[in-house]
């Protein structure tokens, strides 16, 4: 496991991929792939070697036996985490390739690394496998199942298709929750903070809206933003809005002082203005505690107003949506 983690952050660095709020996952979720593939060969290997004098047979067999199955959950797993390669939002996206790659590194490790250690183990060690306590209790009540469904097949799969049909009726009563402060107790310091924050200081979710800057910033496109934006503190949950345009009013700036800023931008004006990608950024604060289709119902607003005033170009991102 260390092994695969290890060379997914060499791969990592490599490829200049950074992680955010999704990656903290990813050292547990190879973890499980790791520990899970581990077990698998070990026990296999101690089924088939208990003859300590041929242990390279047993490993050969135990390998022959076992990467197959091992393979396939990696190369599976991969596949499933790189379908978020299609997300629009970068931080899933970028967690999805990093957890394909890594899932292929755990059955790379498995190849490079088990045999040598399973051997050398042996060889210092000299441990012969032995049944562990309760394990047999564990295998009766393991065949005495097998033996029940394959004597009771009709019986099983009646069973089966009421449990089925009992979580089926259920499916239609779930609902999507993306409020993380119901994770925690209302006793709980996180959220009673939220919602001091959320009731004394403004909302605590943030969106950004990146829109396409025009070659000349002149007064019209001024006015444009300036009109945006007082469309977007008119949505309800939208608590303030800020960009650039708020800014140059404070210090009342002139063309001159505003083409200076576009030239040479400074680390105030790159808070809003990326000089590499010619972008600029509206910041917006929302009420975090909300229903889903009220989160879902203010997005698509904020995403309306935007598109319409600044073209299909512009995209709403930030947190608040990722969460």
């Amino acid at each position: 496991v260390q092994t695969s983690l290890i060379w997914m952050r060499a791969m990592m660095y490599f490829f200049e991929v950074q992680l955010s709020l999704t990656g903290a996952m990813t050292t547990a979720m190879i973890t499980v792939i790791g520990i899970t593939s581990a077990i698998h060969v070990a026990v296999r290997f101690r089924e088939v070697a208990f003859d300590e004098n041929d242990v390279v047979a047993g490993l050969r067999e135990t390998l022959t036996h076992s990467l197959p199955p091992i393979f396939w959950a990696c190369a599976t797993t991969a596949v499933g985490f790189g379908a978020l390669a299609v997300s629009q939002v970068a931080p899933v996206r970028s967690f999805g390739l990093v957890m394909a790659a890594a899932s292929l590194m755990v059955f790379v490790a498995i190849i490079l690394i088990m045999p040598g250690a399973i051997l050398l183990a042996r060889g210092l060690f000299r441990v012969v496998p032995r049944p562990t306590i309760g394990e047999t209790h564990l295998a009766e009540g393991l065949h005495w199942a097998v033996s029940f469904v394959g004597r009771h097949a009709r019986f099983t799969t009646a069973m089966t298709m009421l449990v089925l049909a009992i979580c089926g009726a259920g499916l239609f009563r779930l609902d999507v929750e993306t409020d993380f402060t119901k994770n925690f107790k209302e006793s709980s310091s996180i959220l009673q903070d939220y919602r001091f924050v959320e009731g004394k200081l403004g909302g605590a979710g943030l969106v950004d809206v990146v829109i396409d800057a025009p070659t000349d910033w002149n007064a019209e496109f001024f006015d444009r933003l300036r009109k945006c934006q007082q469309e977007l503190r008119a949505i309800e949950g939208v608590v303030k809005v800020t960009s650039i345009v708020d800014m140059l009013d404070l210090i009342k700036a002139s063309n001159l002082m505003i083409n200076v800023m576009r030239s040479a931008p400074p680390p105030e004006v790159r808070q809003f203005f990326n000089p590499k990608t010619n972008r600029l950024r509206i910041l917006l604060r929302v009420k975090e505690q909300q229903t889903t289709d009220g989160k879902a119902k203010l997005l698509s607003s904020i995403e309306q107003i935007t598109r319409d005033t600044f073209g299909p170009t512009t995209k709403v991102t930030g947190l608040y949506l990722l969460l």
